[in-house]
């Protein structure tokens, strides 16, 4: 990283914990930069190739050089796991998806149906999906996660 100027007198971190993000120019515009790099950068050196900005504690907002290190991402991972940062966003499946436009019945109802020709298009339109989609659940590739489906297919 060149010299440059900071631009902002005072950085306010994120307010959803992320980490803090400064602007600086080197003569031609403004080039944003995480705020524990910055740190990293001017204490330890330049960030070795396939390393990242790791925090000791698990606090992105804690820039402390005694907190950061370059490591490698799967140690970045394990640290997330260890300090319980890296949260995965719940999985919704079937009706509970936000984007569902079907339900379980809906899903019992095709797979309980005989096919005939024009069968994927008819139930596509009726429902306002594909027929591709349509076909995939007749066939049983989608929609395979009810918890109760061993019970109520048999």
């Amino acid at each position: 990283m060149k010299p440059g100027k900071i631009l902002t007198g005072t950085v306010k971190p994120s307010s959803r914990g992320k980490p803090v993000c400064v602007n600086y120019s080197l003569g031609r515009g403004t080039s944003p930069q995480k705020g524990h790099h910055l740190v990293l950068r001017a204490f330890v050196g330049e960030r070795p190739e396939g390393l990242v900005g790791c925090h000791n504690d698990g606090n992105p907002l804690n820039n402390r050089i005694e907190n950061l290190r370059w490591d490698t991402i799967a140690s970045n991972v394990a640290d997330s796991v260890k300090h319980r940062t890296n949260v995965a966003p719940p999985k919704h499946f079937g009706e509970e998806h936000p984007n569902s436009r079907l339900t379980w019945d809906h899903v019992f109802e095709i797979r309980n149906s005989t096919y005939r020709p024009g069968f994927y298009t008819e139930w596509g339109r009726k429902l306002g999906v594909s027929h591709q989609t349509i076909r995939r659940i007749y066939l049983g590739l989608l929609w395979t996660t009810h918890p109760d489906w061993q019970e109520v297919a048999a």
